[in-house]
């Protein structure tokens, strides 16, 4: 059961600082419900084995709230014009994982974006929700010493075999709420296209991480505090 407490304001804030195949500033405010978390999505996030992230910070995000975004903007199979479809969003605790990441892994969060932007901009499945989804699972299941031997590279390659596995699967867990699956109800045409598009990039991912999808502003500061401002509100 999900208990409402009253209606907010949900800002998303993205800023391009990357490339042009980013619009330059996008700034979109939601009228959102505040609730608790569902029993199910919270017993498991509770309960589950991790690596990452501390159990101090499992602690803090539970008592978060979540969010239900109507999705009267919305459009697709599954939103049915004379039901008001809403989803369920995790705004609070995602900003608080974020804040438990390293300069190196937020700025492959980056990259994966400027990916997307890029090659996948028509995907309804390799989409900044999903990155957020593979990159949180990925940190749950590995060890802080192997995170700390990982490098950029090395990293970027394993979100994209992750990414992969999931899309192979046809199952996307919500990192929240495991049981929801968020490949469900989509497109397989799309699913198929994209996994076929992912193999193409992994196989000469050098080919695809061209300079220009990167800013001189970029390149040269090529910082953490550029990387956070981008990952401020994603």
């Amino acid at each position: 059961r999900v208990l409402f407490r009253s209606a907010q304001m949900l800002w998303v804030n993205l800023i391009n600082l990357s490339s042009s195949f980013w619009p330059a500033r996008i700034f979109k405010v939601h009228v959102v419900l505040e609730c608790s978390w569902p029993a199910v999505a919270m017993e498991n996030w509770l309960q589950r084995k991790r690596q990452w992230p501390t159990m101090k910070s499992v602690q803090e995000i539970a008592l978060t709230p979540c969010y239900l975004h109507p999705l009267w903007d919305e459009t697709g199979p599954a939103i049915d014009k004379e039901v008001m479809a809403f989803q369920i969003t995790f705004g609070r605790a995602e900003f608080l994982l974020f804040s438990e990441t390293g300069p190196k892994e937020r700025q492959c969060i980056v990259i994966l974006k400027a990916l997307k932007e890029k090659y996948f901009h028509d995907s309804k499945v390799f989409t900044s929700h999903s990155i957020k989804m593979v990159f949180f699972w990925h940190l749950e299941s590995t060890s802080l010493a192997e995170r700390q031997e990982m490098g950029r590279g090395e990293l970027l390659v394993h979100l994209l075999d992750k990414l992969t596995a999931f899309l192979e699967s046809n199952n996307l867990p919500h990192f929240f709420n495991p049981h929801a699956n968020l490949l469900e109800g989509l497109n397989a045409c799309d699913i198929s296209s994209t996994l076929k598009e992912l193999k193409r990039v992994q196989r000469n991912l050098l080919h695809y991480l061209t300079s220009e999808l990167f800013q001189e502003e970029w390149l040269r500061a090529n910082g953490d505090d550029l990387v956070k401002k981008v990952l401020q509100f994603v």
